[in-house]
């Protein structure tokens, strides 16, 4: 079956005239590049030209699935490829429009012709030619990351261009020479668009105007180019245009003496038989950079037009600079492209497309003028007169015009003719592009939105999705050929992108700049001012050559009203809607409906609108000059969103929560915004008492969207800079409130609270402390309202559990009957919390009997309250209460239903944290595949929402389990994967981290000089973050190193110095850690008291981490100790346990092993074996009998 392909405007391919989907741009690239370079082509060359940033491996992965691609769509027939080479192989009856049209073009051009008559074949070749070229060479199109491919594909379409213009030449001037002057018009008319500032090309047009009789158009067209050179490059027509007009003028021009017939010698063609039905009927612009990211509006657009009702009369709205006028040319060449082979009346607007440029008319009676300029059509006697003649030349037309920068003209009362025109010609749809809307019953809007702002990853397909990178690359590389940003540089492209809001002109501008500075100094230069977005170029019109301009021009458009309501919503950083615009900028509906209508405000989902970031820019300015009206509008603005979030912080308890979760994110931007300026005048009180609480439970559902920790840790230095010491109640309340939220984070602002795993972090006890004290010690928790159960459970988990639980009891004892029934639940919850981590390391059955009273009652008080988010955290707080009983299996079911709860609401982070929890269960249970899906499964959650950092965490505990319990060598992968990801995300914690564990696995592997180098490495990165810990993890890496090598006293010291730094952060799991490598490294020097006093103490620690692993390894050590003590049975009941029980890490199942072998060969060994294999491995009833015989 025949295939079509289309490299003509964007790339197309039909077989048999069905369309076939091409699903990724570059398969369409490759085919292309293949089809017109006409020749194999080496895989190495193709994997450079289309993956020139990915190393040779991953580019030829990339292109054998390209090309298989490529085959599966087009037939394997026509693709042939070995190993080294791959060529596209034309079938019979396949057809190339390019290619087609390279030919046509030579045959043209195949011999010279005398005074410029083409013979008959010569001129039916050139009109095929000028046929063929229905738009720029794939037009629309482009690879943002190929350079090698975006500059073969310039210099083609330069080639192209070229081509045509020779064509068209030799067209017009054979027509011209023939006296055909209305066949010779629109070869003249296309030519000039092609360089609209080539004055020849201006005098031809003129020329032929004048000679096909129609006067008046010849005097617009030099009027035109008189603009257009003034405005373009501040000059005056050449003085051979200037006396051309003085001879139309005074009707002296007349034809050539030399005159030949009106159609060549021996021709049997009309002229309009030779021209194609694009050439007869248009007179659109050939655009010179191809339309990007805008597929989905071009179709929705073109749809419109098309066949639907609603579109006789369609508006493209937006901001100057936004793209309306290329939308609309794009729309206008789709219809003229669908012309090609096709005639009769069903052709869409078979009687032509006309362009008809407005910028320059600003008097309403010159529109007619310019519209029958447009259509070809010579108007006579006055201005009534040429508005009948128009009437009448549309009325039996079906035709598209597209009336370009219209809105001058709204406010003069022009629009009605618009409404005129429409009346007396049926066919006749009109296309306008304007800044605001013509308040027409028939008018359709169609508004013109920035481009998308999504980073370009190879694996989307739709350019749509990312706009306005691809055009900011590909103006880049105009001037700094080869342009092409990696990654952190892509982040850069981004951000300039985010801040002119995908403005197409704002990023031409931008990138312009890319010769002379870097991404990051564009990107500063565009947050200081709006006039560094301006161009130098001679072919932009002035009003596009600054953003200020544009701008500035649509600012003239405003009312008084309308400008005052505009100033002060230049406050919003962000959307807003029209409760919020009418308390800050006291916005009527009146001034609401002039800002939309006239694309100032855009209207988005949920009732909300949005001011463009460079409009925003541009009004804030103008009320930064007024400081007064600023501090008010800053200030209402403030105070209006602090009482919005305390309002959604009580939705946030009960069944409305969804919502208000849904309604804090939306309006998010504009409540950091109201915390910073509060924070700024010292409003404290109101952050405090009517923000914080709001935005805590906020961002424990939303974390990683913003750093709220940031934020407090911010207000806390305002507080100790304006001398808040607590001598006020108002002031010792806001100040205890701030320290407690302050103290609710781990250091990578991860919530204490909802920790469900011991990433090795630093906890903020000073803030505690702190905290503490400014509550009287606890005795003034009672007015802190919801903040002092979180406090007292702090203090319990981070300083003293006893303290603790003593005041979250008074608290439940005294919410019984005051505090609310949410506050009270809280306090139940929290109490059942710190209840967990008694049990943890003293349970009894008592204790556990008031944990399960404590959560049952908080539980049925959320469920009542429709909290389902709470009811998750008590569920997930009963999941862990069912672990420390042995119930292993009721607690994984227990942690499914609390995750099944966050993703109803909206939390899918800790819901994907409780495969952590999950995967830690199943390792209990010895199922370490089942634990590795559990974390592979966190990974991924984490990876499609975008948050690399916990992606990275989580590879790291799936690195950190399989050196444990299985394979070193994908430990390996793993840990490099996070590496990269980590230094991807700018993550300098994940990586000093996965640095530490590289050298922990080559230490595994016995590679000890590998090992000390990644050890010395993540030294010298905890340095840098200043981390205590880290330095602790080192040390104690070092003393396993040093022990591994016999260098006991070595492995004293550095365990020492583990054991010291741990301490003092009072991080539990690394001391327990280091007791057991201190203990063990004594144990080998002999030093048995003091080995067994380590042991223990390492075993007593590890419990009360709840950890198996360490608990097992203390044991191992242990079982070394009584073997060197001669003591057979304590020994192998150590060892067995450690070897045999499935929690036991895989490099001390080994030493246990080893010992084993050693047991077996002391008196009474094999005996003192037997009996241990016989009893149950149950570590949790053994470790608490070793530690009560001690």
């Amino acid at each position: 079956m025949a295939l079509h392909i289309a490299l003509f405007g964007y790339p197309r391919i039909t077989q048999d005239g069905q369309v076939l989907e091409v699903e990724r741009r570059r398969t369409a690239a490759l085919l292309a590049f293949l089809v017109l370079t006409g020749q194999p082509q080496g895989r190495e060359t193709l994997a450079a030209l289309f993956w020139p940033d990915q190393d040779a491996s991953t580019a030829r992965a990339g292109l054998r699935r390209e090309l298989s691609r490529l085959a599966a769509l087009t037939g394997r027939e026509r693709l042939q490829a070995n190993r080294l080479q791959a060529a596209f192989v034309l079938q019979p009856g396949d057809r190339v429009d390019v290619l087609e049209f390279r030919e046509a073009a030579a045959r043209a051009a195949a011999h010279p012709h005398s005074g410029g008559a083409l013979c008959p074949d010569c001129l039916k070749a050139a009109g095929q030619a000028v046929e063929l070229y229905t738009a720029g060479f794939l037009t629309g199109f482009g690879l943002p990351d190929s350079p090698g491919f975006d500059e073969w594909q310039f210099f083609e379409a330069e080639s192209l261009r070229e081509r045509l213009a020779g064509a068209l030449q030799r067209l017009a001037d054979h027509y011209e020479g023939a006296q055909a002057y209305d066949a010779a018009l629109p070869y003249a008319r296309r030519l000039l668009a092609l360089d609209p500032l080539h004055e020849p090309a201006q005098r031809r047009l003129m020329r032929l105007y004048a000679l096909d009789g129609q006067q008046a158009a010849a005097l617009r067209q030099y009027q035109e180019a008189v603009r257009l050179l003034e405005a373009e490059l501040g000059a005056e027509p050449e003085a051979e245009t200037q006396a051309l007009h003085q001879a139309i003028r005074s009707r002296q021009l007349g034809p050539p003496e030399q005159a030949s017939p009106r159609i060549a010698a021996g021709s049997t063609l009309s002229p309009e038989e030779f021209l194609t039905p694009a050439q007869q009927r248009h007179n659109l612009p050939v655009p010179r950079r191809p339309l990007v990211g805008r597929q989905a509006l071009l179709e929705g657009l073109v749809r419109l037009l098309a066949s639907d009702p609603a579109g006789r009369l369609v508006t493209l709205t937006g901001p100057g600079g936004s793209g309306k006028t290329r939308l609309a040319l794009e729309a206008a060449w789709e219809f003229a492209r669908r012309w090609e082979g096709t005639r009769g009346p069903d052709m869409p607007f078979q009687d032509g497309l006309a362009f008809i440029p407005l910028a320059a008319v600003s008097d309403p009676a010159e529109i007619i003028p310019a519209i029958a300029n447009g259509v070809g059509l010579t108007c006579s006697a006055g201005p009534e007169e040429h508005r009948r003649q128009l009437s009448a030349f549309l009325q039996p037309k079906r035709m598209l015009l597209v009336l370009d920068n219209f809105e001058q003209l709204v406010e003069a009362g022009s629009a009605g003719l618009l409404d005129e025109l429409l009346e007396a010609a049926p066919g006749v749809r009109l296309l306008v592009t304007s800044r605001m809307r013509l308040n027409l019953r028939l008018e359709q809007l169609f508004p013109v939105p920035g481009l998308d702002l999504e980073p370009p990853t190879d694996a989307r397909a739709d350019e749509d999705a990312y706009g306005a990178a691809l055009l900011f690359c590909q103006c880049a590389r105009q001037v700094q050929p080869g342009f092409a940003p990696g990654p952190q540089e892509m982040q850069a492209v981004m951000q300039i992108c985010r801040l002119v809001g995908g403005l197409p002109l704002a990023i031409e501008l931008a990138a312009a700049w890319v010769e002379v500075l870097t991404l990051e100094e564009i990107a500063a230069e565009i947050g200081r001012s709006l006039d560094f977005l301006e161009g130098r170029w001679q072919d932009l019109p002035e009003r596009q050559r600054s953003l200020r301009a544009v701008i500035e021009s649509a600012w003239a458009l405003l009312s008084s009203d309308e400008q005052r309501v505009l100033m002060a919503a230049g406050v919003f950083p962000a959307g807003f809607n029209r409760t919020a615009l009418q308390a800050v900028a006291g916005a009527g509906l009146k001034e609401i409906q002039g800002l939309a209508s006239k694309s100032w405000l855009r209207s988005i989902s949920g009732g909300r609108f949005l001011l463009h970031e460079l409009q925003r820019q541009y009004a804030l300015e103008k009320l930064q000059a007024h400081p007064q009206e600023h501090r008010q509008a800053s200030e209402r603005h403030a105070l209006h969103y602090a009482e919005l979030l305390e309002q959604l912080g009580e939705q946030m308890k009960g069944a409305g929560q969804v919502e208000a979760f849904r309604t804090a994110g939306a309006e998010f931007e504009n409540m950091q915004a109201a915390w910073d300026w509060l924070l700024q005048a010292g409003r404290l009180d109101v952050l405090a008492g009517q923000m914080l609480h709001g935005l805590l439970l906020y961002y424990e559902t939303r974390m990683r969207l913003f750093d709220l920790p940031e934020m407090i840790a911010r207000a806390c230095a305002r507080l100790e800079a304006l001398g808040w010491d607590g001598a006020q109640p108002v002031s010792r309340r806001a100040r205890t409130i701030l320290l407690t939220a302050a103290s609710a984070f781990y250091v990578d602002g991860y919530s204490v609270r909802l920790e469900s795993y011991g990433i090795m972090i630093s906890l903020n006890r000073e803030a505690v402390a702190r905290a503490w004290e400014s509550a009287g010690s606890g005795a003034e928790l009672d007015g802190l309202g919801a903040w002092a159960s979180l406090l007292a459970y702090l203090y319990g988990r981070l300083l003293d559990l006893d303290a603790g639980i003593r005041h979250l009891q008074r608290l439940a004892q005294a919410g019984e009957h005051g505090a609310t029934a949410w506050e009270h639940a809280r306090t139940l919850a929290f109490l059942g919390a710190l209840y967990e981590v008694r049990l943890y390391s003293a349970g009894s059955p008592d204790l556990r009997d008031e944990t399960r009273r404590a959560l049952d009652t908080a539980l049925g008080i959320f469920e009542q309250l429709g909290d389902r988010r709470e009811v998750a955290a008590t569920r997930r707080l009963t999941g862990n209460l069912l672990l420390i009983e042995g119930r292993i299996p009721e607690a994984v079911q227990e942690w499914q239903r609390a995750r099944s709860i966050f993703l109803e609401v909206g939390d899918w982070a800790i819901a994907a944290d409780i495969h952590w929890q999950i995967g830690d269960a199943y390792l209990r249970q010895g199922g370490f595949e089942s634990a590795l899906e559990a974390y592979r499964f966190m990974r991924q959650a984490f990876l499609e929402h975008g948050d690399l950092r916990r992606s990275s965490y989580a590879l790291s505990k799936e690195s950190l389990e399989t050196l444990r319990y299985g394979d070193t060598e994908r430990a390996v992968e793993l840990r490099r994967q996070g590496m990269a990801l980590s230094e991807s995300v700018g993550d300098p914690l994940g990586f000093m981290w996965h640095v530490w564990e590289m050298g922990e696995i080559y230490r595994v592997l016995g590679d000890a000089d590998e090992a000390r180098r990644w050890y010395e490495r993540s030294r010298l990165l905890f340095a840098e973050q200043n981390d205590p810990i880290g330095e602790g993890y080192y040390q104690r890496g070092m003393g396993d190193l040093a022990h591994m090598q016999g260098d006991y006293e070595a492995a004293c010291t550095h365990f020492n110095t583990s054991l010291e730094l741990a301490r003092q952060v009072r991080h539990d799991w690394g001391a327990a850690y280091a007791l057991s490598g201190l203990g063990r490294a004594e144990v080998a020097l002999e030093m048995f008291d003091a080995g067994r006093e380590h042991l223990l103490e390492g075993l007593r620690t590890a419990r009360f981490c709840e950890s198996s692993g360490l608990m097992l390894l203390a044991l191992a050590r242990l079982a070394a100790l009584h073997t060197a003590l001669g003591d057979p049975q304590s020994a192998a009941r150590c060892a067995v346990l450690a070897a045999e029980h499935p929690q036991t890490w895989r490099e001390i199942r080994l030493q246990a092993a080893g010992l084993l072998e050693g047991i077996r060969v002391m008196p009474g060994g094999e005996a003192a074996l037997q009996q241990s294999r016989t009893a149950p491995l149950d570590l949790e009833a053994y470790v608490s009998a070793v530690l009560n015989a001690a």
